[in-house]
Protein backbone atom coordinates (compact mmCIF):
# COMPACT_ATOMS: atom_id res chain seq x y z
CA UNK A 1 0.00 0.00 0.00
CA UNK A 2 1.20 3.31 -0.54
CA UNK A 3 2.15 5.95 2.26
CA UNK A 4 0.21 8.80 0.18
CA UNK A 5 -2.90 7.94 1.86
CA UNK A 6 -2.20 7.06 4.93
CA UNK A 7 -0.39 10.24 5.01
CA UNK A 8 -3.73 12.33 4.25
CA UNK A 9 -5.68 10.63 6.43
CA UNK A 10 -3.08 11.09 9.08
CA UNK A 11 -2.76 14.86 8.71
CA UNK A 12 -6.40 16.18 7.19
CA UNK A 13 -8.51 13.82 9.52
CA UNK A 14 -7.86 16.24 12.91
CA UNK A 15 -8.98 19.22 10.59
CA UNK A 16 -12.33 17.54 9.39
CA UNK A 17 -13.22 16.56 12.68
CA UNK A 18 -12.11 19.86 13.93
CA UNK A 19 -14.21 21.79 11.57
CA UNK A 20 -17.14 19.57 12.22
CA UNK A 21 -16.82 20.41 16.05
CA UNK A 22 -16.80 24.03 15.26
CA UNK A 23 -20.10 23.66 13.21
CA UNK A 24 -21.39 21.24 16.12
CA UNK A 25 -20.49 24.43 18.81
CA UNK A 26 -21.63 27.03 16.55
CA UNK A 27 -25.30 25.32 16.29
CA UNK A 28 -25.22 24.83 20.04
CA UNK A 29 -24.90 28.15 21.23
CA UNK A 30 -25.36 27.39 24.48
CA UNK A 31 -21.93 28.30 26.25
CA UNK A 32 -21.56 29.09 29.74
CA UNK A 33 -17.85 30.84 31.40
CA UNK A 34 -16.97 27.13 32.56
CA UNK A 35 -16.47 26.09 29.16
CA UNK A 36 -14.91 28.73 27.90
CA UNK A 37 -11.85 26.51 28.40
CA UNK A 38 -12.89 24.10 25.97
CA UNK A 39 -12.89 26.80 23.42
CA UNK A 40 -9.60 27.56 23.99
CA UNK A 41 -8.64 23.64 23.72
CA UNK A 42 -10.83 23.55 20.82
CA UNK A 43 -8.80 26.24 19.23
CA UNK A 44 -5.16 25.22 20.17
CA UNK A 45 -6.41 21.77 18.77
CA UNK A 46 -7.70 23.29 15.69
CA UNK A 47 -4.62 25.37 15.10
CA UNK A 48 -2.23 22.14 15.81
CA UNK A 49 -4.77 20.36 12.80
CA UNK A 50 -4.32 23.34 10.29
CA UNK A 51 -0.72 23.37 10.89
CA UNK A 52 -0.24 19.36 10.30
CA UNK A 53 -2.71 19.79 7.03
CA UNK A 54 -1.48 22.94 5.66
CA UNK A 55 2.74 21.58 6.20
CA UNK A 56 1.48 18.11 4.24
CA UNK A 57 -0.18 19.50 1.66
CA UNK A 58 2.04 22.47 1.06
CA UNK A 59 5.03 20.11 0.62
CA UNK A 60 3.54 17.20 -1.34
CA UNK A 61 2.37 20.28 -3.53
CA UNK A 62 6.01 21.15 -4.63
CA UNK A 63 8.69 19.09 -6.07
CA UNK A 64 10.19 16.35 -3.60
CA UNK A 65 13.58 17.10 -1.65
CA UNK A 66 16.36 14.76 -2.00
CA UNK A 67 17.50 15.67 1.47
CA UNK A 68 18.32 13.70 4.07
CA UNK A 69 15.67 13.65 6.76
CA UNK A 70 17.46 15.55 8.90
CA UNK A 71 17.81 18.47 6.47
CA UNK A 72 14.40 18.14 5.12
CA UNK A 73 12.14 21.13 5.50
CA UNK A 74 8.93 18.58 5.95
CA UNK A 75 10.13 16.26 8.10
CA UNK A 76 11.11 19.37 10.64
CA UNK A 77 8.50 21.07 10.54
CA UNK A 78 5.74 17.66 10.61
CA UNK A 79 8.07 16.86 13.82
CA UNK A 80 7.30 20.03 15.46
CA UNK A 81 3.69 18.09 16.48
CA UNK A 82 4.68 15.87 18.91
CA UNK A 83 5.67 19.18 20.68
CA UNK A 84 2.47 21.05 19.88
CA UNK A 85 0.12 17.83 19.86
CA UNK A 86 0.23 16.82 23.81
CA UNK A 87 -0.12 20.38 24.72
CA UNK A 88 -3.37 20.06 22.59
CA UNK A 89 -4.47 17.25 24.63
CA UNK A 90 -3.60 18.54 28.16
CA UNK A 91 -5.55 21.27 27.34
CA UNK A 92 -8.65 18.95 26.59
CA UNK A 93 -8.07 16.78 29.76
CA UNK A 94 -8.33 20.14 32.02
CA UNK A 95 -11.70 21.35 29.76
CA UNK A 96 -12.77 17.99 30.85
CA UNK A 97 -12.03 18.31 34.41
CA UNK A 98 -13.49 21.85 34.21
CA UNK A 99 -16.50 20.81 33.21
CA UNK A 100 -16.92 20.63 29.67
CA UNK A 101 -19.06 18.78 27.42
CA UNK A 102 -18.12 15.40 27.18
CA UNK A 103 -18.43 14.99 23.15
CA UNK A 104 -16.21 18.17 22.96
CA UNK A 105 -13.00 16.79 24.86
CA UNK A 106 -13.41 13.11 23.05
CA UNK A 107 -13.19 15.23 19.45
CA UNK A 108 -10.23 17.03 20.92
CA UNK A 109 -8.59 14.22 22.52
CA UNK A 110 -9.39 12.26 19.03
CA UNK A 111 -7.84 14.66 16.69
CA UNK A 112 -5.02 15.29 18.63
CA UNK A 113 -3.61 11.45 18.51
CA UNK A 114 -2.71 11.47 14.71
CA UNK A 115 -0.95 14.59 14.67
CA UNK A 116 0.94 12.90 17.68
CA UNK A 117 1.51 9.89 16.07
CA UNK A 118 2.76 11.85 12.64
CA UNK A 119 4.75 14.18 15.00
CA UNK A 120 6.52 11.27 16.76
CA UNK A 121 7.11 9.13 13.34
CA UNK A 122 8.77 12.46 11.57
CA UNK A 123 11.05 13.06 14.89
CA UNK A 124 11.98 9.68 14.94
CA UNK A 125 13.06 9.90 11.07
CA UNK A 126 15.28 12.60 12.14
Amino acid sequence: MSRQPILYILTCSPLVLMLAAWVKVYWAREWKWRNAFALIALSVVTVNAIYGAGTFLYYESGPPSHLPPWKDPEILDLGLLSLLAPFGMILGGVAAFMGAPKWLTYIVEIASLPLLAVGLMAGSAV
